[in-house]
C-alpha cells in the first residue's frame, strides 16, 4: 500500500461514522437517506484522492512505531479495560451500551418536570461510537469495546504517522512522535508553587497529584496524554485536522480537502472544529489566491455538502441551553490569564522562534499564537469545554512544530543551549502526562459498565451538568429530523454502575 492510499483510509475512518447518524435517528425513509449519505461520502473521498497523499510507499518501521505508541496510550487510557478508566468513561460506556442494546431509533422517557414524562434522544458527537456499535450489534457489548480500542488505536497511529515529515529517518520520526505524545503545558510548575501535590482525595476521586491541569480554574489546555485518556474523540478530531493541515502545508493536499472533511470532524468534536476553522479559512484563501482550486475540488465540495447540513443541524439542536459567554469580567481573570499563557504555551513558542527565527513570519504559526491567546476569553459549558476542546488543533500544530524544531536542531548539532533548554521544557511538561499514566498503573482496572445513559449520568461527575448536554427533547426537534416511531427506553431500576 502507498501513502496516498493510506491517507484515503484515514479519511474514510473519519467520515464514515456520519452515515450511522441517519440510521440512528430513523428519518422517514432512513434506509434511502442513509445509503444516499454513504454514497455521497464515498464519492467525495474518491474525488479528493487525486489531491491528497504523501508520495512514496509506506514506511513500515515508522507505522509500526506509531501503532505501538497508539496502542499503549489507548490501553493505559482505559480502553479494553486492562487498566483504570477515568470517571468520564462511565457515561461513554453507557452511550456505547445503549447504541448496542437498544433498537434504532430509540428515545429515553424521563420525568423532566416532576409531573410529566417526556421523550429525549441522544444529541451528541457520536462518531467514535458508531463503528463499535455496529460490531456490538453483531457480536455483543465486549466486541464493541474491542472495536473501539482497535478503531482509536488505528486512528491515533495514522495521526502520528502523518505528522512526521516524509524526509525523516526512523530515529527522528520516533523522536518527533514521542515529543508530540508527551506535549503539555508546564502544569507541574504552578501546582508545585501552590503546594497542591497533596494526596487528599476530593469527592470526585481525582487528587491534585493525579490530574495537574485544572490549576487555572477558569480554563484549561489539556496535555496530549490527558486528551487520549479523558476525551479521545476530541483528540482524534483536533489531531486529525492538524495532520491533514500539515499535508496541505507540505503540498500533499489542497484546501478543498480540509473544507470537505470539517463537517464530518464535527461529528467527532464540534468544538474542536471551531478551533480548526481559522486554519481552514487561511488555507482556502491561500489556495484561491494561488488558483489551486480545480474542477475535482468543486465536485468534492458539492458531494461533501450533501449530508453535511443535516449532520450539523443535528449537532446544534438544543445547544442554546448550554452555558456560554465571555470571561473577561470574571473575578481575577487577568491575573489567571497571564499566568496561564506563560505556563501553557509561551515557552514552546519562544523556543521555536529562538531556534527557527523565520517562524515569526509564518502565517500558520501566527494563527496558532492568536488562537491560543484568544480562546481563554470565551466560555462554553459549565466546565468550559471551549478552552479545552477549541485549543486542540492549535496545540497539536504547535506540538508538531516544536517536534520538528527540536529534532532538526539535534540532527544539525547546532544551538546546543537552546536544544537543551527545549528538552528541559519538554521534560517538565511531560510530568502532566506522567501523572496520568501513574494513575492508570496504580489504580485497579475498571470493569465495563452495563448501565444505560440515564443511570450512568446520575452516578458520574456529569451529574453536575444538565442531561441536555447529551440529550434533546423529541418535541423540540424539527419535523424532518424527528425519529419515526422511536422505541421507548423506560426508566431503569436502580443499580450501581462501576465504582471509581
Amino acid at each position: 500500500m502507498t501513502n496516498a492510499r493510506l491517507s484515503l483510509l484515514f479519511l474514510l475512518l473519519l467520515c464514515a461514522p456520519a452515515v450511522g447518524l441517519f440510521f440512528l435517528l430513523g428519518f422517514a425513509g432512513s434506509w434511502a437517506v442513509g445509503l444516499g449519505a454513504a454514497a455521497a461520502i464515498a464519492m467525495m473521498i474518491w474525488t479528493v484522492k487525486s489531491s491528497i497523499g504523501a508520495p512514496g510507499a509506506i514506511r513500515n518501521d515508522i507505522l509500526l512505531f506509531s501503532l505501538a505508541v497508539s496502542l499503549a496510550l489507548c490501553l493505559l487510557g482505559g480502553e479494553g479495560r486492562l487498566f483504570f478508566a477515568n470517571n468520564d468513561w462511565l457515561v461513554r460506556d453507557a452511550v456505547l451500551h445503549d447504541l448496542v442494546a437498544q433498537p434504532w431509533p430509540f428515545a429515553y422517557r424521563i420525568d423532566a418536570s416532576h409531573a410529566v414524562e417526556q421523550s429525549f434522544i441522544m444529541r451528541a458527537p457520536l462518531a467514535m461510537y458508531m463503528l463499535p456499535a455496529a460490531a456490538g450489534k453483531m457480536f455483543g457489548l465486549y466486541a464493541a469495546h474491542l472495536t473501539l480500542l482497535a478503531q482509536n488505536t488505528v486512528l491515533f497511529a495514522l495521526i502520528f504517522y502523518f505528522i512526521v515529515p516524509p524526509r525523516y529517518e526512523f530515529w527522528r520520526a520516533a523522536a518527533m512522535i514521542s515529543i508530540f505524545a508527551l506535549f503539555s503545558g508546564l502544569d507541574a510548575v504552578p501546582v508545585l508553587a501552590r503546594h497542591a501535590l497533596s494526596m487528599d482525595t476530593p469527592s470526585n476521586g481525582v487528587t491534585p497529584a493525579d490530574h495537574l491541569e485544572p490549576w487555572a480554574h477558569l480554563f484549561q489546555y489539556s496535555s496530549h496524554i490527558t486528551q487520549v485518556f479523558w476525551v479521545p474523540q476530541h483528540a482524534i478530531a483536533g489531531w486529525a485536522f492538524a495532520a491533514l493541515y500539515l499535508f496541505w502545508q507540505r503540498g500533499y493536499a489542497r484546501a478543498s480537502t480540509l473544507v470537505c472533511i470539517l463537517p464530518y470532524l464535527a461529528y467527532w468534536s464540534p468544538i474542536a472544529v471551531i478551533g480548526a476553522a481559522p486554519f481552514v479559512f487561511y488555507a482556502a484563501v491561500s489556495d484561491l489566491a494561488e488558483r489551486k482550486i480545480g474542477r475535482s475540488d468543486i465536485v468534492a465540495l458539492l458531494l461533501a455538502a450533501v449530508p453535511a447540513p443535516l449532520l450539523l443541524d443535528y449537532l446544534v439542536q438544543g445547544g442554546g441551553a448550554v452555558e456560554h459567554g465571555f470571561l473577561i469580567d470574571a473575578p481575577g481573570f487577568w491575573n489567571v490569564y497571564f499566568a496561564f499563557i506563560y505556563v501553557e504555551f509561551i515557552p514552546y513558542a519562544a523556543l521555536i522562534v529562538a531556534m527557527r527565527p523565520t517562524m515569526i513570519k509564518d502565517p500558520t504559526f501566527l494563527l496558532v499564537m492568536i488562537s491560543l491567546l484568544a480562546i481563554p476569553f470565551y466560555k462554553l459549558g459549565m466546565s468550559n469545554d471551549f478552552a479545552m476542546r477549541a485549543s486542540i488543533p492549535a496545540l497539536a500544530l504547535l506540538a508538531a512544530n516544536f517536534g520538528v524544531t527540536l529534532t532538526d536542531s539535534v540532527a544539525a548539532g547546532n544551538r546546543v543551549l537552546w536544544t537543551r533548554l527545549a528538552t528541559l521544557v519538554l521534560i517538565v511538561g511531560s510530568v502532566t502526562g506522567a501523572m496520568e499514566v501513574r494513575r492508570a498503573l496504580i489504580r485497579p482496572a475498571s470493569p465495563i459498565s452495563a448501565c444505560d445513559l440515564i443511570q450512568a449520568w446520575d452516578q458520574s461527575p456529569f451529574i453536575l451538568f444538565p442531561k441536555t448536554t447529551y440529550l434533546v427533547n423529541l418535541d423540540t426537534l424539527p419535523e424532518w429530523m424527528r425519529p419515526q416511531s422511536p422505541t421507548d427506553v423506560p426508566p431503569a431500576a436502580p443499580r450501581r454502575c462501576f465504582a471509581q
